[in-house]
């Protein structure tokens, strides 16, 4: 039986691909569709030729499942395949119009998760929605809403606004996002005016600036001097973060041996010069001038403490 149905399929395929037509003076899918299509839905890549064929073979041999859907306006918000599908297979789709919910959100909900499209794809597919004015909301919210990383919608968002040609292969999946990505920068640092990167530059780093109205050094060459500037004082930052919370912990370590209520410090003071004695030779032997100053410090910040306390 199963057989048998197969075979009525695909006997049904063949009568429909003959009657489309096939070749380059086939229709595209989407010139197919008769109705107005709502701008953002007609970003999303549309089924295979083949895979039309498929979709109209069953529906003419079982009906269409899922109504396509209608915003208020009478625009396909959802269904694009399954109309061309039911045009194709000489059956009237069946509609049904969304009422009370914003047709964009819905149009990103039912496409950006559910199809098979990459995290490139889909981030392309929110920044062209932004774009259009279509949707309003920010990368957070695009990113928490859909699944798609910040980075990947702000990437996004920089192909849109300078390398507009490269939607449509990132789109389709003909080109991945970030080689679009690098390319669009390119474009952007290109169409920077040399003035306006000077002014940058003389935010900045005078300094830089200073050299580069000198001709010592040219403007790219201060520009990479600065990026570099900027990453070691990022690393510089991270260390000083990293030993405070290292410095913290250590705090916390001698001073919870220290409590008052639990030692005595003559014999505390023993107990340490027994354990210096078993420090010999060792990189951080604890010497009387170390031990000193260790002393000072907590004397100070004794201080600093019952200041503190007493306001």
């Amino acid at each position: 039986m199963h057989e048998e149905r197969q075979l009525t399929m695909d006997a049904t395929a063949e009568v429909l691909a003959v009657e489309w037509g096939e070749g380059e003076d086939a229709a595209t899918p989407e010139s197919e569709i008769d109705i107005p299509v709502h701008p953002v839905a007609a970003l999303f890549p549309m089924l295979s030729g083949a895979e039309l064929d498929d979709l109209a073979a069953d529906i003419k041999a079982n009906g269409l499942l899922n109504p396509v859907v209608l915003d208020v306006n009478g625009q396909l918000i959802d269904g694009r395949n399954r109309w061309v599908g039911c045009k194709r297979a000489g059956v009237e789709p069946r509609k049904t119009t969304l009422n009370g919910h914003d047709p964009v959100a819905f149009i990103l909900s039912q496409n950006v998760a559910r199809r098979h499209l990459t995290k490139g794809q889909q981030a392309m597919t929110i920044a062209l929605a932004r774009k259009n004015r279509a949707a309003r909301f920010s990368n957070e919210s695009a990113a928490l809403l859909y699944g798609v990383s910040e980075d990947r919608i702000s990437r996004a968002n920089v192909v849109v606004r300078f390398a507009e040609d490269l939607t449509e292969p990132v789109l389709s999946g003909a080109m991945q996002l970030d080689p679009a990505y690098d390319e669009a920068r390119r474009r952007k640092e290109a169409a920077e005016s040399e003035e306006a990167r000077f002014n940058r530059l003389q935010s900045a780093s005078p300094e830089l600036a200073a050299m580069v109205a000198e001709g010592q050094i040219s403007l790219a060459a201060a520009l990479v001097e600065l990026s570099e500037r900027r990453a070691q004082e990022e690393e510089r930052k991270r260390k000083a973060r990293e030993y405070q919370r290292m410095l913290t912990e250590q705090w916390d370590t001698v001073l919870s041996h220290l409590d008052p209520r639990n030692i005595d410090p003559e014999e505390y003071a023993q107990q340490w010069l027994e354990i210096d004695g078993t420090l010999l030779g060792r990189s951080y032997d604890f010497s009387a001038t170390r031990a000193r100053v260790a002393a000072q410090v907590l004397l100070r910040y004794a201080e600093l403490k019952e200041a503190e306390q007493n306001g």
